[in-house]
């Protein structure tokens, strides 16, 4: 008997159909042609399996999982960090906000002169700290606070001038001493603020002293407000705008 055909069922080709028209086909054939005579159970047992069946694929058939692709992150190559950038970055955050008044268009420029730019810098920073106030007794070498001879000269001793060394203790003695070292020159008479250059020393002699150190600002030792150790109001000891009580002239740093 021949082998039954199976054909494709294309409006749904994931089933296979088992075709009963060419089952009936061959035994018809056979018994018409060999004059075979079947029981009726061996009809049935023949056309037993000649019903359409379906079998659905798709249970077969595992769908595959879709895998998830993490999305690829280009490694930054690490920022090259400028160590000497930041510790400069790191000392100025640091200093005193008193040092605005030491900008560098205001500061002296030439190398010649950058001495002077340490002598404002280490004065303004200084007067900044309320732990020094105003005193004319013991003290008043930085021990517990300035007067107005003493910060100036500490702020030029401290870079190496020795102005103390050769007499300088007060207003009356400050210009000798500067001049004896060969690096200041004197200006005589009330300056115009036009025409100073910071690091300027302003001095009247009778009384007082103070240092220009530009923008239109002086930095010195003014007056005990409370009789207190310590600037109690913080101006004391402070940069304060330019003023003139007035001046008998100035001591101008000309260099080595």
């Amino acid at each position: 008997m021949p082998v039954p055909r199976f054909n494709f069922n294309f409006k749904n080709p994931n089933k296979v159909k088992s075709s009963s028209n060419s089952m009936s086909d061959t035994l018809n054939t056979l018994i018409k042609f060999n004059d075979i005579e079947l029981t009726d159970e061996q009809l049935d047992l023949l056309a037993g399996n000649t019903q359409t069946e379906e079998i659905n694929t798709d249970e077969l058939i595992e769908e595959p999982k879709e895998e998830k692709v993490e999305p690829k992150v280009e490694e930054q190559p690490a920022e090259k960090v400028d160590t000497k950038a930041a510790e400069e970055v790191e000392k100025v955050a640091e200093e005193s906000d008193s040092k605005k008044f030491l900008d560098a268009d205001e500061r002296v420029e030439s190398s010649k002169y950058s001495i002077l730019n340490d002598v404002m810098a280490w004065a303004v920073k200084e007067v900044d700290n309320d732990k020094y106030g105003y005193t004319q007794g013991e003290g008043r070498w930085g021990e517990t606070g300035y007067d107005c001879s003493t910060l100036v000269i500490s702020a030029f001793d401290q870079a190496g001038f020795n102005v103390k060394e050769l007499g300088a203790s007060n207003c009356s003695d400050i210009k000798d001493a500067f001049l004896d070292t060969g690096k200041f020159e004197w200006i005589p008479g009330e300056p115009k603020i036009e025409d100073l250059q910071p690091g300027d020393v302003l001095l009247s002699i009778a009384d007082h002293v103070e240092m220009y150190v530009g923008n239109g600002n002086n930095v010195g030792a003014h007056d005990d407000r409370d009789g207190m150790p310590g600037d109690g109001d913080g101006t004391e000891v402070d940069v304060q705008g330019y003023w003139s009580p007035p001046w008998d002239g100035v001591l101008r740093y000309k260099g080595d």
